[in-house]
């Protein structure tokens, strides 16, 4: 026989009431004491009661439980990111459903299937159109959206501002590459970035560059490459032979190179090496993301680390708390979270400033 609310109010001495609002999580709406409230959780535990959620539902209309939209398949990015929901979610006694459906799928379609579930919420990852108009289909349904991802500030992206964003400092982890690498004594850069600006890479971009200039040793334009020029538009056999360790050859070469993320990193490691250019005797390479196969690789990749269990506990944070609040927008809005970096065997110091360390330790 289970547990009921009655159950736990008769031993703990309280009013139903009073148990139903601990039992909740709203102890200060309901200014109930600390005291009070350890005695309640106490016999709860001690009676083994567990919250109905489907009663729940049938009252409040909604199931303890939030979609994560996935289309077709997890990739890296989106199965990190979603077990680090998984694993707030659990803290919350919350459950997170996979709504996978193809990309073709009409927004009412899925929209239909988040009220059937009787979702808290829908969690989206890096489309910015797709929570915009996904939101304005489930605000009328009392469903919040949380858009994840690489958007930039709401305003920018055209979402309302009423939508919580949770997404990574793309920007400062790119100042935070530069600061790396002038640390070691790098003063010239190249850096690669994507043609078609897309706002995660070009915030990565701008970020670096801007952290140079500031330090007064600004990125050279022809030192800013194109990954979509240098890679996909030229077939490898038909580029130079020299290519790109011309970059980072001679007096001026450049000696430190910052990429967009782990793969164009690993990519131009393999085309360098095919060049001469040895990393990192040669030229030290940042990548961005710490994909599974950075720590692995030769050298294995210095890269920025994406905060996927800081992002997922706040998600879940935002939903439990628009939940109680019978919202469908957190009080705290997005955040941006900045990226930590890890430093591995592609950067060292530069093979010059390495010698001029040596003649000024001989006497």
């Amino acid at each position: 026989m289970s547990v009921t609310l009655e159950d736990v109010a008769a031993k703990a001495g309280a009013s139903i009431t009073t148990v139903s609002f601990v039992l909740r999580g709203k102890t200060k709406q309901a200014r109930i004491s600390d005291r009070l409230s350890r005695r309640i959780l106490i016999a709860a535990r001690e009676l083994g009661y567990r919250k109905d959620d489907y009663a729940a539902a049938m009252i409040t209309g909604k199931a303890n439980a939030s979609g994560f939209l996935l289309f077709d398949n997890l990739n890296e990015f989106s199965s990190r990111i979603l077990n680090g929901i998984l694993d707030a979610a659990g803290q919350y006694d919350h459950l997170i459903k996979i709504v996978n459906v193809p990309y073709s799928t009409p927004l009412d379609e899925i929209a239909d299937i988040c009220v059937r579930q009787r979702f808290t919420a829908l969690i989206t990852y890096n489309d910015i159109q797709l929570s915009i108009q996904l939101a304005r289909r489930l605000s009328n349904c009392n469903i919040q959206t949380i858009a994840l991802g690489a958007f930039g500030k709401n305003q920018e992206a055209g979402l309302p501002a009423t939508i919580p964003v949770i997404e990574t400092d793309n920007y400062t982890g790119g100042r935070l590459a530069f600061e790396h690498f002038y640390s070691l004594g790098h003063r010239r850069f190249c850096v690669m970035t994507l043609c078609d600006k897309r706002k995660w890479a070009y915030d990565r971009f701008r970020g670096f560059c801007d952290a140079a200039a500031d330090a007064g040793t600004p990125v050279l334009p022809k030192n800013i490459l194109s990954f979509e020029r240098m890679v996909t538009e030229v077939p490898e056999a038909e580029l130079p032979p020299a290519f790109p360790g011309a970059y980072f050859r001679g007096k001026n070469g450049a000696t430190a190179l910052f990429t967009y993320s782990d793969y164009s990193a690993l990519h131009m490691m393999m085309r360098l090496q095919k060049a001469g250019v040895r990393t990192p005797d040669d030229v030290s390479v940042i990548g961005y993301g710490d994909s599974f196969f950075s720590p692995y690789s030769y050298p294995d990749i210095t890269t920025l680390r994406e905060s996927f269990d800081e992002m997922g506990a706040l998600c879940v944070k935002l939903i439990i708390e628009a939940r109680d609040n019978h919202s469908v927008s957190g009080s705290e809005g997005g955040r941006m979270i900045p990226p930590k970096l890890v430093a591995r065997g592609s950067t060292s110091a530069p093979r010059t400033h390495l010698l001029s360390k040596r003649k000024s330790s001989n006497p």
